[in-house]
């Protein structure tokens, strides 16, 4: 079959007018069953699509689409250096290898900023002269580096894994900070204070101090104040507490005192309440003894004199008033008669006489 013109008719409603031939630009549109435009033939190679404005087709090249969304889960599996990948190389896609990426790596310098390296493994570390900065032994994990300078910016060093050995003398913006073992402090350190009470390693500052604890000079002390008792006998300016107290002296009110106390003692003759002492006392009874002879100068010696009798005073008042009055002349006898009697004077002859001897006077007495 020969390729045929078509031809085309303009319908006005209610006839059919101007019959002639397509000419090159005509065209069908797609709502009529036509292609929308003027279509040539595409290039080999190329498939029918719908072009960018969606409103007619033409011929064209179609980019291959790969929804990775959808795609198979390969997060799980080892990749092997002949696994393939898509690649576009200037235009032209197609498929590689990752051993062809690990070759297009390794021979290549990069400069990373602000990248986290997890677990490297790394040889050395060039400077950009070429020369050796740092070199990492194959048995060790230890840096070996030369005597240089560097800035570590952003840079982050796990002390699990990793020592790092400063000298302070070398660092001279450590100057202003101390070690944390065994710190040595300059200026005037602060630190949060610890509430009351606090008994941890926690840093005790003065605030905390005053307000916890007396101070040496002058304290003033709440509470239950305790302290250690000192040992009996002690004679220092240790506190004196309740215990050592009570054990080392005696109360105000009714002491028992024990060993040999001692005590001033009172000028002789006192008569008030201060303690007599042996030396008192023995001066008072000197006192009482005074030029006593020695068979009377003790109490025991006095009352056997008195006969050990306790109511001497009365016993002796009592003897005293059974005697006659001297001025009586006898004439106080109770029983005159009875007296001469007993002294056997029935008849009494008295001669006074002088000094001489010559009798002035004979009185004579009889019995009645």
């Amino acid at each position: 079959m020969a390729i045929k013109t078509p031809v085309k008719a303009t319908f006005s409603g209610s006839d059919v007018t101007g019959l002639a031939e397509y000419q090159s630009a005509d065209f069908i549109g797609l709502v009529d069953g036509g292609l929308g435009a003027s279509l040539s033939i595409g290039t080999a190679g190329q498939v029918l699509k719908v072009n960018s404005g969606a409103s007619a087709l033409e011929f064209g090249s179609v980019s291959a689409t790969l929804d990775i969304d959808t795609a198979n889960d390969l997060t799980g599996q080892t990749l092997a250096a002949t696994d393939l990948l898509l690649a576009s190389d200037g235009g032209t896609e197609g498929k590689i290898t990752l051993s062809q990426l690990d070759t297009l790596f390794s021979g290549t310098t990069s400069t990373l900023t602000n990248k986290t390296l997890t677990t490297p493994i790394l040889a050395s570390f060039n400077q950009v002269d070429g020369g050796n900065l740092l070199t990492m032994p194959a048995a060790t994990d230890t840096l070996v580096g030369k005597a240089t300078t560097d800035v570590l910016t952003n840079k982050t060093i796990n002390t699990a894994s990793n020592t790092i050995t400063i000298v302070e003398a070398d660092v001279s913006d450590l100057q202003a900070y101390s070690l944390i073992a065994s710190p040595t402090f300059t200026g005037t350190p602060a630190a949060p204070t610890a509430t009351a009470g606090t008994n941890t390693t926690q840093l005790a500052t003065t605030a905390f101090v005053n307000t916890s604890f007396a101070p040496l000079a002058s304290p003033t002390f709440t509470g239950t104040a305790i302290a250690p008792t000192p040992s009996a006998g002690d004679d220092s300016t240790k506190i004196a507490t309740t215990a050592y107290v009570v054990n080392e002296f005696a109360p105000l009110a009714s002491p028992t005192l024990t060993g040999t106390p001692a005590s001033p003692t009172a000028n002789a003759g006192t008569n008030t309440t201060q303690i007599a002492t042996t030396a008192f006392v023995s001066v008072a009874v000197a006192a009482l003894a005074d030029s006593a002879p020695d068979t009377l100068n003790t109490l025991n010696e006095l009352a056997a004199a008195l006969g050990d009798d306790a109511d001497f005073a009365t016993t002796t008042a009592t003897a005293l008033g059974l005697k006659m009055v001297k001025t009586a002349n006898l004439s106080d006898l109770a029983n005159a008669g009875t007296a001469r009697t007993n002294l056997g004077v029935n008849a009494v002859e008295l001669q006074i006489q002088n000094s001489s001897g010559t009798a002035l006077k004979t009185i004579f007495g009889a019995s009645s």
